[in-house]
């Protein structure tokens, strides 16, 4: 949770660029991270499009005293047609060419060409196992936590990287291999062995398995 002296400078920055200038493309701002969208039919629209607003956003960081980090500044692009994976836009921001990103992250969530989500879910996974080494390391055998201290800290360490921004990518045929991370540490926590049936860690840890708990996030979501 973000302390509320970040959330009183994300809308004071809002404000202050309330007047940012209409684009050809979409803009998807978040306190100053800010993406733009566009959608052609061919590829030279998308060039042309794109960099009249990149020059257009420049000009107004320019006139309110901004600084556009032209490094961290690049594109990517969308769609089913394998034989375009290796195209490169002729795409720039104030005389400097813009790099492409493959994978762009974007407010944490990685982003691949035909949006299976399959690097982000990925990465996911190897952030889970490792808090679940960390679990491991409070269950010594000559001494431990207890299962209500592991049960809170699964849930904080591990839980909570698994469902971040989960409404964006749960639906990935992949997510179940952030289920599998998860499922390692339930064993931990209910003191079992590795035997034991799948379906039934859930139950004796005590927490909901983890395709319930993202459907909970995005209902919530929804109802929000």
């Amino acid at each position: 949770m973000e302390s509320p002296g970040v959330n009183s400078c994300s809308f004071t920055f809002n404000i202050y660029i309330s007047d940012i200038p209409t684009t050809l493309s979409t803009k998807l701002a978040y306190a100053d991270d800010l993406a733009l969208a566009f959608t052609g039919p061919d590829w030279a629209d998308v060039v042309n499009a794109m960099n009249k607003d990149l020059s257009t956003l420049h000009t107004y960081y320019h006139q309110n005293r901004l600084q556009l980090s032209k490094e961290k500044t690049v594109y990517a692009s969308y769609h089913l047609n394998t034989r375009g994976v290796g195209r490169r836009l002729n795409i720039s921001v104030d005389g400097k060419t813009t790099e492409f990103e493959p994978n762009p992250k974007y407010l944490g969530v990685k982003r691949d060409r035909s949006l299976t989500f399959k690097p982000h879910v990925t990465s996911v996974q190897q952030k889970v196992l490792s808090r679940c080494a960390l679990l491991n390391r409070l269950a010594g055998t000559g001494w431990g936590a207890s299962v209500s201290t592991l049960r809170t800290s699964s849930l904080a360490l591990a839980y909570t990287t698994a469902e971040y921004c989960s409404p964006a990518w749960s639906r990935s045929r992949h997510t179940k291999e952030v289920g599998v991370a998860l499922n390692s540490a339930l064993p931990t926590i209910a003191g079992y062995l590795k035997p034991t049936p799948t379906q039934y860690l859930p139950i004796h840890a005590g927490i909901a398995p983890a395709s319930v708990r993202r459907n909970a996030v995005n209902v919530q979501l929804a109802l929000k």
